[in-house]
């Protein structure tokens, strides 16, 4: 019995301590940051419409899922009235009124910390120019291109994939995704192919919009000037592409 009641007084004790920090939890209990949602979830992607099909995946599970925890505080907020509006409460009564007002309390910062995060996505939505599902579908040669030769580069240098991440942390949602130092058009060389001629072949056959075909190839005439800055920038070497470490100083 000694145990039991020294169990009680635990447990009081500790949930008293812990009342007081709940508006610190309130304040810094979000897992997910307005700056890891910018870069780290929206900003993983390479072009805006890919960028914004992801903040809108994200809004359409918080919209539900904050649907189905307001109905569970609808709920407890009604068993509870029940409870209170009783003239003779029992003690069982007593600890189900405490566990129901315990309950509002954490769907209320359930909530709280969900709505922080829906107005951080909407807000990045606004940067996003809109798509329809054809513009979108038109983007995918360019995203699927500067994706996977910017995953070649990085995955043998970096199987953690923290360089990746470095990326992403300059990444601006709405804009092309910082280059590294390699592109579609070395890859496309070893076949026998030029960048351009690829994306126009895309766009003439209606697959990519011409705009995204621009993106890639500003992307790439940027990444080009920069290579040769820094090939300027070598004395006594060769002008030749680095390939140690991706320069994550790139162009948007």
């Amino acid at each position: 019995m000694d145990k039991l009641a020294n169990i009680q007084l635990d447990v009081e004790s500790r949930a008293e301590r812990l009342r007081t920090l709940l508006p610190d939890m309130l304040e810094l209990g979000r897992m997910r940051s307005d700056f890891a949602l910018t870069h780290f979830v929206v900003g993983q992607h390479d072009t805006p419409g890919r960028q914004r099909a992801q903040a809108l995946v994200e809004l359409q599970s918080l919209y539900f899922s904050m649907g189905e925890v307001y109905d569970e505080l609808k709920l407890a907020q009604l068993d509870l009235e029940g409870l209170q509006a009783k003239w003779v409460k029992t003690k069982r009564d007593r600890i189900l009124i405490a566990g129901l007002e315990r309950k509002i309390m954490a769907i209320g910062m359930n909530i709280f910390q969900r709505v922080k995060e829906i107005d951080c996505l909407l807000e990045l939505l606004s940067k996003i120019p809109s798509y329809t599902a054809e513009r979108l579908e038109k983007e995918e040669a360019a995203y699927w291109a500067v994706r996977l030769t910017r995953q070649a580069y990085l995955a043998p240098r970096d199987p953690g994939g923290n360089l990746d991440a470095l990326v992403q942390y300059i990444t601006e949602p709405g804009k092309l995704k910082p280059a590294v130092p390699v592109g579609p058009h070395e890859f496309l060389a070893g076949l026998g192919l030029d960048l351009r001629q690829v994306t126009d072949g895309l766009v003439k056959a209606g697959i990519m919009e011409p705009a995204a075909a621009e993106l890639m190839l500003a992307n790439q005439t940027a990444l080009t000037q920069l290579l040769d800055r820094k090939a300027r920038n070598q004395p006594g070497r060769h002008r030749h592409r680095k390939t140690t470490s991706p320069d994550l100083q790139g162009t948007s």
